[in-house]
């Protein structure tokens, strides 16, 4: 008989259950059949095509290794995360879940359900996953980073904050967790420390693209154009299908005034990704530059079908009616953009701003003050909040 010793190893974003065929010295003389056993054969092939890079050949290991002894949960475990890898993410999750019967408390394996459900956007169950690893291993940094991820990614900016840095405090050199403490700081508009996480994390992961995606971005929001022009442009080099940096190209050749630049680089990221509601709000922001009216309003009810909560689209549609007179028109667009997020500050503030910009004063002070009144963490909009109270006090 064979002597399976199982061992985890870290892969990509996933524990992978690994077996290693050995067998005691006193054991020397098993028979040849049960060393040939086919099961072990492509399970251990599977591993190695893995590690070699060769995902199609592994998943083929993997599938004819269940195939010899379906109940096995790590050969259901390693199809699953090769599945993961190909994006296949509900059949990764079916071989995740077969698995729980056998590894009901594995950390490794609810990680691995967090991670799936994760990528389906299911993110309660992310979230509880997430959370049962952490009481099962309180300093299971992977899980840790991606709890922190998911907080973020749901605007849950103070609880992510504290799972990264506990992450870091842990293993100083996990490049994730900078990148995404940075991320964090700046959707918060603090674009300056948002850009130092950001370097730090790069560090340890040069070519991680969302931190490549986040160091543009500071650089975009602190109108340094030529800076995240040079970044974006970077990324676009080495993935001419990215479509984040394609749009990133034409939001700033948009910022530089270089508007047949952006409505090109725009109209080529739709055509690879016409799901795309943020492209289409640019090429709406484009057209509106160039007074290309119809064409902006057009693009910006693409944008608003696509993603119905989706402010920022409605407000910049709400300004070109506005410019044209169809101000009852342009007054449903305001409202939509509040109907999903009411006590949103960002939206109030813009609205505020709107208002002003129309001379209708006590409108904007009404949207301001309730900006004001909801702004937390983000002190960079509290002091643009308070600094357009200011100036429509001082113009009274």
């Amino acid at each position: 008989m064979t002597c399976l010793l199982r061992q985890q190893i870290r892969w990509g974003k996933f524990w992978v259950r690994m077996r290693a065929m050995g067998a005691l010295l006193f054991m020397l003389s098993v028979s040849a059949t049960s060393c040939q056993d086919m099961a072990i054969h492509h399970y251990n092939s599977g591993l190695t095509a893995w590690e070699a890079g060769d995902t199609s050949l592994a998943m083929e290991h993997f599938r004819k290794s269940i195939e010899e002894r379906r109940t096995d949960p790590d050969a259901h475990i390693n199809l699953g995360c090769v599945l993961y890898a190909k994006g296949r993410y509900q059949e990764a999750l079916e071989e995740f879940k077969f698995a729980l019967s056998e590894y009901e408390n594995d950390p490794g394996l609810h990680y691995n359900l967090g991670e799936t459900y994760a990528a389906l956007e299911l993110y309660q169950s992310a979230k509880r996953e997430y959370e049962f690893v952490l009481r099962l291993e309180p300093e299971f940094v992977d899980a840790l980073v991606s709890y922190g991820k998911l907080l973020l990614d749901t605007g849950k900016y103070k609880a992510a904050q504290e799972r990264l840095i506990h992450a870091m405090t842990l293993r100083p050199s996990n490049g994730k967790a900078y990148i995404y403490l940075g991320l964090l700081y700046a959707r918060l508009g603090k674009y300056h420390e948002g850009a130092n996480y950001l370097y730090r994390g790069l560090r340890y992961e040069p070519k991680n693209v969302d931190g490549l995606l986040g160091l543009a971005y500071t650089f975009y929001m602190r109108e340094m154009y030529d800076d995240a022009l040079k970044n974006y442009q970077k990324l676009y080099s080495a993935d001419p299908t990215n479509s984040e940096a394609m749009l990133g190209i034409g939001k700033t050749h948009l910022e530089m005034g270089k508007l047949s630049q952006a409505e090109d680089m725009l109209n080529r990221v739709i055509k690879i990704r016409n799901d795309f509601p943020e492209a289409y709000k640019a090429l709406g922001d484009t057209h509106a530059e160039q007074r290309q009216y119809v064409q902006a309003v057009s693009n910006y009810r693409m944008a608003v079908h696509q993603q119905e909560d989706f402010p920022e689209a409605y407000l910049a549609m709400a300004k070109v009616l506005h410019s044209t007179g169809q101000e009852i028109e342009a007054k449903e667009a305001l409202d939509k953009a509040l109907l999903r997020r009411p006590d949103d500050p960002r939206i109030l503030y813009q609205i505020g701003q709107f208002y002003y910009n129309l001379r209708n004063k006590e409108q904007a002070k009404n949207y301001l003050e309730r900006s004001l009144e909801n702004v937390s963490e983000d002190l960079e909009l509290r002091a643009l909040v308070e600094r357009a109270l200011s100036a429509l006090e001082s113009s009274n």
